[in-house]
């Protein structure tokens, strides 16, 4: 996968389950290691870089909503 990214866009991952929309996105955010390959994060390398990496980033992962019954 190639993916740039320019300053001030935002762009969204779409896929179905399993495609690797969580796996990229916590490899962005270096919480997962990559199993091959390059990834940077304005310039960073996820890898070597780590902490520069995270000083760059905000992540704000979701999950299900825990219900409430009457």
């Amino acid at each position: 996968m190639n993916l740039q990214v320019a300053h001030g866009e935002v762009h969204g991952l779409l896929g179905p389950n399993g495609a690797g929309k969580t796996t990229l996105v916590k490899i962005l955010a270096t919480t997962l290691l990559p199993t091959s390959g390059t990834v940077r994060v304005y310039g960073h390398d996820v890898v070597a870089q780590a902490a520069a990496v995270r000083r760059e980033i905000g992540l704000v992962l979701g999950g299900t909503a825990a219900s409430t019954r009457d």
